[in-house]
């Protein structure tokens, strides 16, 4: 095989010399061509920049109202995203109520026929009990409907706001409103209960 090899090879340059020689200088310029070029760069879908700044799991802020008075909480989302998203919330168990340390006591979430709110975004006369409602100072981002008034919370994912394209949020302006109003005769103490917020990309 090796003495085949390096016949073959001697013959080929033979044939290349005697092929170079007879082309005139002209003939390389004529066969002068244009190749595209393909440059391929991918951008990844991503939105996890975009994350409320309280935990995963987040709680309602408590706060050091009596018997018989409001307390509010907040929790912002910021971050940015380069594709359309969507934010969820719902309870981390099927137990949607403020439950007391005491594990008895009690201030339940809000019915579904209950999130009136007035003009100032407060509960409707003589409604009690817990809810949240979404805020946002992105123009991008559509407050679901009913959703910018209280809602009370539910064991199943509720969308609360979505894009269609890339965001970027700030946690000063956009984020979840928690409210609870109690009767005078709510027994005192630290009430909570562990809501769950997603952030998705909106397929």
């Amino acid at each position: 095989m090796a003495k085949k090899f390096i016949k073959v090879a001697a013959a080929l340059g033979v044939v290349a010399g005697l092929g170079i020689a007879a082309l005139p200088l002209s003939s390389y310029a004529d066969t002068a061509t244009a190749s595209d070029i393909l440059v391929s760069l991918e951008i990844l879908e991503t939105v996890g920049t975009v994350e409320p700044t309280c935990d995963d799991d987040i709680s309602p802020v408590t706060g050091s109202g009596g018997a018989g008075e409001s307390i509010n909480g907040s929790c912002g989302i910021g971050g940015s995203s380069n594709v359309g998203i969507i934010i969820s919330i719902k309870d981390k168990d099927s137990v949607t109520n403020l439950t007391h340390t005491n594990t008895v006591d009690f201030i339940p979430a809000l019915g579904a026929s209950a999130n009136i709110v007035d003009g100032s975004f407060n509960f409707a006369g003589g409604v009690f009990g817990w809810g949240y409602r979404f805020v946002s100072g992105n123009g991008s981002l559509l407050v679901a409907s009913g959703k910018g008034n209280f809602n009370g919370i539910t064991a199943s994912d509720s969308t609360v706001a979505s894009s269609a394209v890339g965001v970027t949020l700030s946690p000063s302006t956009t984020g979840f409103r928690f409210r609870a109003v109690t009767p005078a005769d709510q027994a005192p103490g630290v009430y909570s209960d562990t809501a769950v917020v997603t952030v998705a990309i909106n397929e």
